[in-house]
């Protein structure tokens, strides 16, 4: 298994850095990344991702795992895809729309209801707008979503960008950027410890009943996915004797004009009671730590106006959209109109 994993990861990183060096971001996914993801140490979870041979050689790939969804009301069971890819020395060859069709037969038998991936759509280059939208299965574009962004040095991240405006709005924003404000009440801001499961838990649970489309998470699942090995980080805040506020990470390495490194936040969820000024503390102190393991910038999916405040008060700053959250609806029961608000990871 971690051999067959060290081989897509490589794989996946060798493809998209061919197609997409100069042209979009492309993030370096790691072994250990993409086996928390695809849960590769599951018989049952390595049946979603789809490989294709020459032989002995990895050709093409297309990763999916299951998620369950609560849309509208209603919970789901639901397939999240990322990171496909096919050798261009076998392009043109019917081999991705052949891994693209057996994903949604396998999907179809299974029962699942949607699939759910992002395409990128600031540049041209990216490949998977039109190959996910022409296929026989109904697709919709849920929503056009931006980032969260919060520059921790604008020097390296103007560096980095791609596009010429984005360098030089971020070197012009530089001056007006507040020095990163430590935490007002550190002692209550401690790493997630396994005996806070329950509690955050309940916190992401609770996160996910107030939006219009979620992801939920079964406990291994969120136990993974709150810590699990290097990729995983969980900082929690406590109030009045409990748990009452989390921010899970993790970091990434993304290739622009250079390689650097990025922050992700993937859960944010506080308790109704928790004030605004604790919430702000809880970000000031991952962006502290983020800052110490080197990230040049946070970044955080931008779907809903949960946390808004608090997300500002920290220094985030909300941008342009350029990703489409793409709905591929497998079952006629299924309406993604009206999905105004997400809570949803960023892959």
């Amino acid at each position: 298994v971690e051999e067959d994993i060290q081989e897509v990861a490589g794989f996946i990183g060798e493809m998209w850095r061919l197609w997409y060096t100069g042209h979009i971001p492309v993030p370096n996914w790691s072994a250990d990344f993409l086996a928390r993801e695809l849960r590769t140490d599951d018989d049952t979870f390595r049946r979603y991702t789809i490989g294709v041979y020459d032989g002995t050689r990895l050709i093409g790939v297309l990763p999916g795992w299951p998620i369950r969804v609560r849309l509208h009301g209603e919970e789901l069971p639901g397939v999240m895809g990322s990171f496909a890819c096919v050798h261009p020395d076998y392009q043109r060859q019917g081999v991705a729309d052949e891994m693209r069709d057996r994903a949604f037969q396998q999907a179809a038998d299974r029962g699942d209801a949607i699939s759910l991936l992002y395409l990128y759509a600031r540049s041209k280059k990216f490949r998977g707008t039109k190959f996910w939208c022409r296929q026989s299965v109904p697709t919709q574009i849920i929503r056009k979503l931006g980032l969260w962004v919060n520059p921790l040095d604008c020097a390296a991240v103007s560096r980095w960008e791609l596009l010429r405006f984005e360098a030089w709005a971020t070197r012009l924003l530089a001056p007006f950027r507040r020095r990163l404000r430590a935490p007002r009440e550190p002692d209550a801001i401690r790493p997630y410890r396994p005996d806070d499961f329950a509690a955050c838990d309940e916190l992401v649970r609770r996160r996910g009943d107030s939006v219009d489309l979620a992801q939920r998470f079964d406990g291994d699942a969120l136990r993974r996915q709150l810590d699990y090995k290097d990729v995983a980080k969980t900082l929690v805040i406590e109030h009045e004797g409990r748990v009452a506020g989390l921010v899970n990470f993790n970091y990434l390495e993304i290739l622009g004009r250079n390689l650097q490194r990025f922050g992700v936040i993937d859960l944010l969820a506080f308790e109704p009671t928790l004030p605004h000024r604790r919430r702000t503390d809880l970000l000031r102190a991952v962006l502290t730590l983020m800052k110490e393991d080197g990230v040049i910038s946070e970044l955080m999916l931008l779907g809903s106006t949960y946390g808004w405040w608090s997300l500002r008060a920290a220094g985030f700053l909300p941008m342009f959209p350029e990703y489409n959250l793409l709905g591929v609806m497998q079952s006629p029961d299924v309406s993604l109109d009206d999905v105004r608000r997400l809570f949803l990871l960023w892959r």
